[in-house]
C-alpha cells in the first residue's frame, strides 16, 4: 500500500506493474531481484483496496520507507492503548477486572499478526473501534473522521462500523462520514483525472488476480497458508468441494445470522453496546475475504466478554475454549508444520488447520446467544420512538 500510494502520489496507475516496480523503495532488499513474479507469490501485491484508500496513507507515503514503517507501527501502538481504554471506560469495568481486560488484549495474538506484517487493516479496525467508543460521547465530527478513516483503509472494515451506527439512527455522525468519505473519493479520482491516468481496466484486473488458484489470497487447500484466512469460505470447499458452493453457503450462512442478529438487535431499546456491536464484528468476519489479523475486530466483544465473564457459569467456562485460537501463536505451528508436511489428510485439512475458522463460527453463535439473553431483559422499543434516535 505504501508503494501503491506513492504511485497515485507521482500521478501513475497504481494498479499496474510498471508502477510499483518504478517506486518501490531502494531501502528494501529481497533475496530475489524484483519482479511482478516475486512481488504477486511473495507479498501478496497486487492489492486491490479501491482508490480512495490513498488518500488517508498519503501524508506517510510521503516519507522515506524505513520512517513511514516505524511511523505506522507507532501509531498502531498509540492508538491501541487508547481503544483499550476506551472500551474499557465504556464497559465500565474496574479495579482487577479491567486489568484482567488490559493483559487480555496485549496477549491477543491478531493484533501482533497485523503489526508483524505492518497491515493498514489494524489501523482501520483501531480507528472503526475508537469511533464506536466516542459516539457516546457526542463528539460527531471526531467519531465521523475516525469511522470514514476505518472505512477509507479497509472497506470491509469500516462497513461492520457504519452499519452499525445507521441501525443506531445516529444521523449526525453517519451523515458527516458520508460527506466526508464522498470527498475522499473524489479528491482520489481526480488525481487521476488531473495526471491523465486510467486506472479503473488495471484495477478490476488486480482484483480478477487477486484470488487467483495458490495465492497467498486463495482459500483453497493449492494455497499452503490457507489457514491464515478465517472465513468461512476455508472449510466450506473442503466439505462440499466447490468455490461457487463456499462463497454462496459463506455468504447465506452469513446473511442468516445477520438476520438473527437484527432481529435481536431491534427489539429492546438499549441492547448492549459492546455485545451487539461485537456480534455484528464477529459475523462480519465469516462470509467474505479476512486474514487472522482482521481478527482484531474481535477485540470488542473480548472486552464485553471480561466484563461480564462469571466462573461460576458453566457456559462461560467452557466459552473460554472458543478464544483458544486466537491467544496461541496457532499461524506459527501451522506455518512450520505446512513446511514440513506438504501433504495432509482431509480430516486435518478440514478440523485441525482451520481450527480458528470453526471457532469463530462457533463464537458468534455464542455472542448471539449472550445477545438474545441481555436483549430478554430489556424492554422493547416503544412505537413511539422518534426516528432520530441517538444512542
Amino acid at each position: 500500500m505504501y508503494v501503491q500510494t506513492q504511485a497515485w502520489i507521482a500521478g501513475r496507475d497504481p494498479y499496474s506493474e510498471a508502477s510499483r516496480l518504478a517506486v518501490w523503495p531502494k531501502e528494501v532488499y529481497a533475496p530475489h531481484p524484483i519482479s511482478i513474479e516475486y512481488l504477486a507469490e511473495r507479498t501478496g501485491t497486487p492489492v486491490p483496496y479501491f482508490i480512495f484508500s490513498y488518500v488517508p496513507l498519503a501524508p506517510l507515503a510521503l516519507l522515506p520507507w524505513p520512517i513511514a514503517s516505524a511511523s505506522l507501527l507507532l501509531l498502531d501502538f498509540v492508538v491501541f492503548f487508547l481503544v483499550l481504554r476506551t472500551l474499557a471506560d465504556l464497559s465500565r469495568m474496574a479495579g482487577l477486572r479491567r486489568m484482567v481486560w488490559y493483559a487480555a488484549a496485549l496477549a491477543f495474538a491478531p493484533f501482533y499478526a497485523g503489526m508483524d506484517s505492518n497491515n493498514i487493516a489494524v489501523l482501520a479496525i483501531e480507528c472503526g473501534l475508537l469511533a464506536l467508543g466516542k459516539a457516546g460521547l457526542r463528539h460527531h465530527a471526531l467519531t465521523a473522521f475516525l469511522l470514514v478513516l476505518s472505512f477509507a483503509l479497509k472497506p470491509q472494515i469500516g462497513l461492520c462500523f457504519f452499519v452499525y451506527f445507521v441501525l443506531r439512527r445516529y444521523w449526525r455522525v453517519v451523515a458527516q462520514s458520508a460527506i466526508m468519505l464522498i470527498a475522499t473519493t473524489a479528491l482520489a479520482v481526480l488525481r487521476m483525472q488531473w495526471a491523465h491516468v486510467t486506472w479503473l481496466a488495471s484495477y478490476m484486473r488486480d482484483s480478477a488476480f487477486f484470488f487467483h488458484v495458490g495465492g497467498i489470497n486463495d482459500f483453497r487447500p493449492e494455497n499452503p497458508f490457507d489457514f491464515d484466512l478465517i472465513n468461512l469460505q476455508v472449510v466450506l470447499y473442503r466439505l462440499l468441494g466447490s468455490v461457487d458452493g463456499a462463497h454462496v453457503v459463506a455468504l447465506a450462512i452469513g446473511a442468516l445470522l445477520f438476520a438473527i442478529w437484527l432481529i435481536i438487535f431491534v427489539k429492546p431499546a438499549n441492547s448492549p453496546v459492546l455485545l451487539s456491536a461485537g456480534c455484528l464484528c464477529a459475523i462480519n468476519l465469516l462470509p467474505v475475504y479476512h486474514r487472522f489479523y482482521d481478527a482484531t475486530l474481535l477485540l470488542c466483544p473480548l472486552c464485553w466478554y471480561v466484563a461480564n465473564f462469571r466462573w461460576e457459569k458453566l457456559s462461560h467456562r467452557f466459552s473460554l475454549l472458543l478464544w483458544v485460537p486466537f491467544f496461541l501463536p496457532f499461524a506459527s505451528f501451522l506455518r512450520a508444520w505446512s513446511e514440513a508436511h506438504p501433504t495432509e489428510s482431509w480430516l486435518l485439512g478440514t478440523f485441525v488447520r482451520p481450527a480458528a475458522n470453526w471457532s469463530l463460527l462457533a463464537l458468534t453463535l455464542f455472542l448471539l446467544l449472550s445477545l438474545n439473553r441481555a436483549s430478554a431483559r430489556l424492554k422493547p422499543v416503544p412505537k413511539s420512538i422518534s426516528a432520530s434516535y441517538e444512542f
